[in-house]
């Protein structure tokens, strides 16, 4: 995937802790002054198709990344985010929403807990990535 060469100074570059893995945010959209909306293509791996935000986490050992995504269908200015779990080793992802139904956004690993803030109203949110069950291929 390659960037407007006027667009590619939004792109982002993330490098994974142990530096072996990267994940490259390309810049799609403004929806917002000053917010973004990114494709993502992560250790060569393109996730066409779905439209992220830039708020992003790596594990330590760099087999997990964690991302905000804008689930399709809906718009940004709502915060309807999910947070999309990707095991970079086993090639998967799994689907991370709020119970209630507000916007995830990843903002860092705690060891295997993934810390996630709450969009409407910035409480602290977490799970184990060792509990999560439903796990779809990339």
């Amino acid at each position: 995937m390659q960037a407007d060469s006027d667009n590619s100074l939004y792109d982002l570059r993330k490098p994974s802790p142990n530096g072996k893995r990267v994940a490259e945010l390309v810049w799609q959209d403004e929806y917002s002054q000053g917010n973004f909306t990114y494709a993502l293509v992560l250790d060569g791996i393109d996730l066409a198709g779905r439209d992220f935000v830039d708020a992003c986490a790596w594990s330590d050992d760099g087999r997990y990344f964690a991302i905000g995504e804008i689930p399709s269908g809906t718009n940004p200015r709502d915060g309807r985010f999910v947070a999309l779990v990707i095991d970079v080793e086993q090639q998967r992802v799994c689907i991370l929403a709020h119970p209630a139904g507000l916007g995830l956004l990843p903002e860092h690993f705690a060891g295997a807990q993934l810390v996630c803030r709450v969009w409407q109203n910035g409480a602290e949110w977490t799970t184990d990535t060792a509990s999560l069950q439903e796990w779809l291929g990339l």
